[in-house]
């Protein structure tokens, strides 16, 4: 740590005999990176330190502190953070030129990815990492990508939330009220481009309920930054000819199994871009805008 010390030390004597003037602080518009000049060190600076080789210690170092730190943040899983700095010194100061974090089975409250990609859009990144949360003092803008295979699909169908969407579902048949149904024991798994979803459903209605196997299959549609199950189906053989009724008359399309909105924040804009099930996996795009001078 002490060896650490005085090479920052080195770092930062360089960087202030070689600076330029600080980019324009006005708060840029949504989803767009900062305006104006960067607050950098100078090419003379930069080829001092790169030469030095000052460049890759402190690179690896800030690496593996990211690195720690998203470990904290999760409940599972590895990541992998590759940094590309201006310089240095700026690193030092907080300053990043582009940054890439990818992770493998990724667990986050109720969110479960096989893997994902997280890489900057702005060509500048400026926090202030020794206040405590962190502090942006340029905007931060990703995007996103995700897998989700059958294994992580499962846990996400574990959630309260999808237990609640799935349960209490009114059967109407020309305005008349013919119970509720509820899916229990639901075992979903991704194939041939479809959700397959294996479960109980739990016919309700007054005094009087049962419960029989059924198989389903589903897509899966974004609209106003929430996923949402869609195009329920029974399988053909999955519910008996007695009970077409429930099959003809159930309201299963556009369950809201995943909110955005819950998540973020008034200082931040995140955006589901597009999502596909192809083969066995879904696929999730997307960015995250996050406004400087708010912390992380």
């Amino acid at each position: 740590m002490k060896k650490f010390s005085i090479i920052a030390g080195f770092i930062i004597i360089f960087s202030l005999f070689f600076q330029i003037t600080a980019f324009s602080s006005q708060t840029p518009a949504p989803n767009s990176c900062s305006a104006g000049a960067y607050p950098i060190s100078s090419p003379i600076s930069r080829g001092i330190q790169r030469v030095l080789g000052f460049n890759i210690i402190t690179t690896k170092i800030a690496e593996t502190i990211i690195k720690n730190e998203i470990s904290k943040l999760i409940t599972k899983g590895k990541v992998k953070v590759n940094i590309n700095a201006y310089s240095a010194g700026d690193l030092i100061a907080g300053k990043i030129k582009s940054f890439e974090i990818t992770g493998k089975n990724v667990a986050y409250n109720d969110i479960y990815l096989s893997s994902v990609n997280v890489h900057s859009l702005c060509d500048f990144t400026y926090f202030d990492y020794k206040k405590t949360p962190a502090v942006l003092s340029s905007p931060l803008f990703i995007k996103y990508n995700a897998e989700i295979k059958s294994a992580e699909l499962e846990k996400i169908f574990t959630s309260d939330s999808i237990k609640e969407a799935l349960q209490g579902i009114k059967i109407v048949i020309n305005n008349v009220d013919f119970g509720k149904v509820d899916f229990v024991d639901i075992k979903p798994s991704i194939n041939n481009s479809k959700i397959n979803i294996k479960a109980n459903l739990i016919y309700k209605r007054s005094i009087f309920a049962f419960k029989l196997p059924i198989n389903l299959q589903t897509s899966l549609k974004t609209s106003n930054d929430k996923i949402f199950l869609t195009n329920l189906k029974f399988a053909s053989d999955s519910i008996s000819n007695d009970l077409i009724f429930i099959k003809n008359s159930i309201e299963l399309n556009n369950i809201n199994i995943f909110d955005l909105k819950t998540i973020k924040k008034d200082e931040t804009d995140i955006k589901i871009k597009k999502i596909n099930i192809v083969n066995d996996k879904i696929f999730i795009e997307g960015t995250f805008w996050q406004q400087q001078n708010t912390t992380l």
